[in-house]
């Protein structure tokens, strides 16, 4: 058999049942407006955040490539612009983390042009990524 609680008689609890029967009355209410005004501020503080706080990955130079690759057919054309197009938009200590690792593949990449446009091809599956740049 159910039973029904007691009604609080401590004056906290009956406050404490009050604001949250108005909560779920007013998130039953709002929920859309609520969800929409939440999502908003998320995407707000994300595109804050890579604005006012952007990070040099190495990721930036294929991606740069591919998105030229029309404008620049050559190989050796194509690795020029991403790296001297990433050069002027970074630090220059970020484009010597980009660039040099002391001869590992970062280092590799930024002196061989055919061997960075071999890579290319991981990097055109996210085609879309691609087009908004």
């Amino acid at each position: 058999m159910l039973t029904r609680p007691s009604a609080p008689t401590n004056p906290l609890e009956r406050l404490t049942g009050a604001g949250l029967a108005w909560g779920e009355g007013a998130y039953a209410k709002w929920a859309a407006s609520i969800g929409a005004i939440a999502f908003s501020l998320y995407i707000l503080l994300t595109a804050a955040t890579a604005w006012f706080m952007p990070d040099a990955n190495w990721d930036m130079l294929p991606y740069l490539a591919i998105a030229e690759e029309g404008t620049y057919p050559d190989p050796q054309a194509l690795h020029d612009y991403a790296y001297n197009t990433v050069k002027g938009g970074v630090s220059a200590g970020d484009y010597k983390t980009l660039t040099d690792d002391g001869g590992g593949f970062r280092s590799h990449m930024a002196e061989d042009a055919a061997d960075f446009h071999s890579l290319l091809g991981m990097y055109r599956i996210k085609f879309l990524y691609a087009e908004i740049l």
